[in-house]
């Protein structure tokens, strides 16, 4: 009897043990998605802001600093995204006066005329790793003279870097741009509580005029979208551009499922007599005008070439559901 006692004990611990670690899991695999949905988020911002670096530097600058460039080139190559490199040696240390910190010995056999900047690099990658101060110390066993150098010149000695915060620039400054490109992020600059409206009427009005937006206004509507986000601005957002045209008349005409919402809706108000006919028609018409405006956006950033999964994401709905947007889109489109 003991023994079947003790095997029930064990065999109701082993359930336990096995709940708690199905739980832990579970916590896990949420922290994983939601790490991965976070770095995903973050990567749509990147190539966002970078794709549209060449055309907002320039007026950064000028805002923040007052330069006028007349001239420059974008440098395309690739610079290594990591250094695999193994120093020679590396100790923690303490000296004298009880100080903690690091020292890192290169040890070579010739004359190495990058060495100051190899050491640079082992610099920046040893300091991020331990966070204390680093003495670099190379032991030179060659037998020609001595030709490297060991000290940088003033230039090229990394201190920091300038912080340019867009939340700390004046949103008239984006406004005052002939560039698209920075007139949208006037709703990330600095104005007063409450102006929210009045930033995003001028905004438009802005884009309204510069030639660029009218050719590609969806472009530039759904980095709005995004910006927007980072600021809770995107049902404020939302609200401002959903009468909006996203793309051409053409589009529109082509586009059967917009005008079979708008008609449906006064269809129903139509056919009703009596007034909750009436007002039931009404709320068909508003749903189906909603629907409408977020069939626009779809097809405004898929003819952009954005991609399904951002689109769901920017609209904060399914992924089946802008598939089947697009394909009754392409169904109904003009073959060319």
């Amino acid at each position: 009897m003991s023994s079947k006692k003790n095997k029930g004990k064990k065999d109701h611990q082993k359930n336990k043990n096995d709940k708690v670690e199905d739980k832990e899991n579970k916590n896990d695999k949420v922290e994983d998605k939601e790490k991965k949905d976070e770095e995903e988020k973050g990567n749509i911002y990147d190539r966002m802001i970078k794709e549209d670096s060449d055309l907002t530097f320039e007026g950064l600058l000028e805002m923040e600093y007052g330069i006028n460039l007349e001239d420059h080139q974008p440098l395309r190559e690739k610079i290594p995204k990591t250094l695999e490199r193994e120093v020679d040696a590396l100790y923690k240390i303490e000296a004298e006066d009880h100080k903690e910190q690091l020292l890192h010995l290169e040890y070579q056999t010739k004359n190495n005329k990058e060495m100051v900047e190899r050491v640079q690099e082992y610099n920046a990658l040893i300091y991020r790793k331990y966070g204390i101060p680093i003495r670099h110390i190379v032991v030179y066993y060659g037998t020609e003279k001595k030709k490297m150098i060991s000290q940088l010149p003033e230039e090229a000695v990394f201190k920091g870097f300038e912080l340019i915060c867009i939340n700390e620039i004046d949103s008239d400054k984006f406004l005052n741009s002939d560039k698209p490109e920075l007139v949208i992020l006037a709703p990330l600059g600095k104005y007063k509580k409450g102006q929210i409206d009045e930033v995003l009427n001028l905004m438009f009005s802005k884009l309204d005029e510069l030639p660029k937006y009218s050719a590609s206004p969806s472009r530039y509507i759904y980095k709005l979208l995004m910006y927007s986000k980072l600021r809770n601005l995107d049902e404020t957002l939302t609200e401002k551009i959903k009468d909006m045209p996203l793309f051409t008349n053409e589009m529109i005409k082509d586009h059967a499922l917009y005008k079979e919402g708008k008609e449906e809706g006064r269809e129903e108000g139509r056919e009703e007599g009596r007034e909750e006919g009436r007002e039931e028609g009404r709320e068909e018409g508003r749903e189906e005008e909603k629907e409408a405006a977020e069939v626009k956006t779809i097809i405004g950033c898929h003819t952009e070439g954005i991609d399904v999964k951002t689109i769901a994401k920017i609209l904060t709905i399914t992924q089946k559901r802008v598939k089947q947007v697009i394909a009754d889109w392409e169904k109904r489109s003009p073959k060319k």
